[in-house]
């Protein structure tokens, strides 16, 4: 498997700890790449069921803006946890990138019609909240 490819990140005005910064991250990349990406699904939620919701997820946004696989594994993974058993597992099957109240609202009717959680994510990058990945334990297909 390639590595994981993320794009360079700013954190500061300063130029040596953005490379820092971007070392650890390179780091965490490649620790991933070896790995295979762990599909979950919404608490409740069954394998067809899921199939559904991405695809109204996907009407609503467009692929680029659904996020799974490797990207959502880099990116939206608690990178901080320290559970190895896989039945405490949090996190979510898949991130949405909505940019609009439009499609913010449309997201969370899909979300009140399967009662699935919705987790937040702010550019702060959740840092004391648990990170990007969702607080809440995931099932498995």
């Amino acid at each position: 498997m390639a590595a994981l490819a993320f794009p360079e990140f700013t954190l500061s005005h300063l130029d040596g700890e953005n490379a820092l910064v971007n070392v650890i991250l390179k780091r965490w990349a490649d620790s991933l790449s070896g790995q295979p990406t762990v599909e979950v699904l919404p608490p409740g939620v069954d394998v067809d069921t899921w199939k559904v919701i991405l695809s109204k997820f996907l009407e609503i946004l467009g692929e680029k803006a659904v996020i799974l696989g490797d990207e959502h594994k880099l990116n939206y993974l608690d990178i901080f946890s320290l559970a190895e058993n896989e039945n405490e597992i949090r996190g979510s099957p898949c991130a949405l990138r909505p940019t609009t109240v439009e499609q913010i609202q449309a997201i969370l009717r899909v979300a009140n019609e399967f009662k699935i959680p919705v987790w937040t994510v702010s550019r702060g990058k959740n840092l004391g909240y648990g990170a990007n990945a969702g607080r809440i334990k995931v099932s498995f297909p």
